[in-house]
């Protein structure tokens, strides 16, 4: 067997569940999870060339398994050759680099010991984080209508004014696909940065045949550029558009919108699309349209099987431009400040549970063998870390403080001190060292 990835040097592994049968955790199993420590910092995690975990546990049993490894090694310099390796393995000091490629372990095995003692350990792993609610493709932002919501404008109201969704809407209708594209792509690698792995992504801001088929594209081929795994979501149910009604919208997305997807499907088109929603509210789609919907799209995929279980808490950031955090150590943090959640709780609704919410509760979410390696490792004294350091949320705004003048320069396009607020980033990349999906490095500190 060939293999991928070794990650050495851990002091917890954060598995979730160790289970093979486990999709979900639920009430007091979501307080119970499964964490391996080991205060010599000895814990390990083996990838095989699937990007499918092979071993998780003490790193003489993973070591004992593996003949090819991808290391990581430090060095003075950014990047080594193994020709050049060797020579190296005598410094004193050492500065981070990843190399990723198949070593030999028979010619390397007893240098990688020597070489792992000089080197840093890691410190924690978690499963990669999956966001299961999100909005990342439009165009446009919704910063003005920030401050009416402060000053009390309900959602409504402001839907009423010109703005919510309607404003979204026109803004994405303008767009290409390409600047659509574009744009998602710089949102997915600052989800990268922050943890996540895999993303529930909707379309929705579209509400015509044209741009929601457009939205639907883009949603398809974002991870052929960014590595994070996209359940894209027809939401096409998201609003009713202006000069439209709900009934005639029903029957637009029934009829034609329904087709046009059938039909990209049968050519091997939108391979990612697995959902569909429904803004079911009050004023928008009631609970009959929303039924009717729902049904014709499973009718149009020949089926028909509706899950009815126990209450299964998931977490979503439902990152859209009305709600501009991206980052799911927020949305933890978050859960455990305003809704209770404890610290165990979240980490589960944030992985293994909003996994289960995306049908993948079998293969993501948990850190076991068969599963997926998507994993994020921390340089911190804990897993407990990643949720409560609440700070950095301004990272990606602000690229230069002058102190003597006290001026913050901003890479926005217009000065408003709303968009120090609008922006809630978040960005945990201090406390995230390595960002892994299917056993690759895809972001690293």
């Amino acid at each position: 067997m060939d293999f991928r990835l070794l990650i050495t040097g851990l002091k917890q592994v954060v598995q979730i569940t160790d289970k093979e049968d486990v999709e979900y955790l639920k009430e007091d199993e979501m307080n119970n999870i499964k964490i391996l420590s080991d205060p010599s910092s000895q814990l390990s995690i083996l990838v095989n060339n699937d990007g499918l975990i092979v071993t998780v546990g003490s790193e003489k049993e993973a070591t004992f398994k593996f003949y090819y490894i991808c290391i990581h090694i430090y060095t003075y310099n950014s990047f080594v050759s193994f020709s050049r390796l060797e020579k190296l393995l005598g410094r004193k000091k050492w500065k981070k680099c990843s190399i990723q490629k198949e070593v030999n372990w028979g010619r390397y095995k007893s240098k990688y010991k020597k070489l792992y003692e000089q080197g840093s350990l890691l410190g924690v792993a978690l499963p990669g984080f999956v966001d299961a609610h999100s909005h990342p493709v439009f165009a446009g932002d919704r910063v003005h209508e920030f401050a009416m919501k402060l000053a009390g404008a309900t959602y409504m109201e402001v839907q009423a004014a010109g703005g919510g969704i309607h404003f979204t809407t026109n803004k994405t209708r303008e767009a290409s696909e390409e600047q659509l594209l574009e744009e998602f792509i710089k949102i997915a690698k600052e989800m990268v940065r922050n943890g996540t792995t895999t993303l529930e992504a909707k379309s929705g801001y579209g509400l015509d045949t044209e741009t929601e088929m457009k939205m639907l594209r883009v949603l398809s081929r974002v991870s052929h550029v960014v590595p994070i795994e996209v359940s894209a979501t027809f939401c096409g149910a998201h609003a009713v558009p202006n000069g439209s009604t709900e009934l005639k919208q029903v029957e637009l997305i029934c009829g034609e919108m329904l087709d046009k997807i059938c039909s990209e499907k049968a050519k091997g088109g939108l391979a990612n699309l697995e959902n569909i929603d429904v803004f079911c509210e009050k004023g928008v789609f009631g609970v009959d349209s929303t039924c009717v919907i729902k049904i014709s799209y499973l009718m149009s995929k020949k089926k028909f099987n509706i899950l009815i279980s126990g209450v299964i808490v998931a977490l979503g950031s439902d990152f859209n431009p009305n709600a501009y955090c991206l980052a799911m150590p927020m949305i933890m943090h978050l859960a455990c400040v305003t809704m209770h959640l404890s610290l165990p709780e979240a980490l589960v609704a944030a992985t293994i549970n909003a996994a289960y919410s995306l049908g993948r509760g079998h293969t993501h979410g948990a850190i076991a063998p068969g599963r997926k390696a998507d994993i994020v490792v921390l340089k911190a004294g804990s897993w407990e870390h990643i949720i409560y350091r609440y700070y950095k949320w301004h990272e990606q705004i602000i690229f230069r403080t002058v102190f003597i003048a006290i001026v913050l320069v901003l890479k926005i396009h217009k000065w408003d001190a709303d968009y120090l607020i609008y922006y809630r980033m978040a960005a945990q990349d201090t406390v995230i060292k390595y960002t892994i999906k299917n056993g690759r490095i895809v972001h690293s500190k």
